[in-house]
């Protein structure tokens, strides 16, 4: 799997954040670059996810590979890859490579995406 080099991701909350990794995997995966912005702090997450979501697709199913984000209110979303029935993401507590019902546990609302072809 080309995606072992990421278990080893030295998090950092504002330089290598869960945005950067998702960013690194999805290159990695598709050769498509998201870009280099990561979002920060807001008292709307769905602000952010807009933002963020800018040149992407919202869908409505998961698609191999897809975006996932997760909503909770008052929080930066968090965001990883979602990959052969399995999300790929990173936070304080390291890289996880797990099934899409573990990573939505804790957050209201899940959404997935994809760049815009157009």
């Amino acid at each position: 799997m080309r995606l072992c080099k990421f278990l080893n991701w030295k998090f950092d909350r504002v330089e290598r954040n869960c945005w950067h990794f998702t960013q690194a995997v999805w290159k990695e995966l598709t050769g498509y670059d998201l870009g280099s912005r990561a979002p920060v702090a807001s008292s709307d997450p769905l602000e952010v996810v807009e933002d963020y979501s800018k040149g992407l697709k919202r869908i409505t199913r998961p698609a191999s590979p897809c975006l996932v984000v997760a909503i909770k209110p008052r929080t930066v979303p968090h965001v990883g890859v979602y990959y052969q029935g399995m999300v790929m993401h990173a936070n304080q507590a390291g890289v996880r490579y797990e099934f899409l019902e573990l990573f939505k546990q804790g957050y209201p609302e899940i959404q997935f995406y994809v760049p815009n072809k157009d």
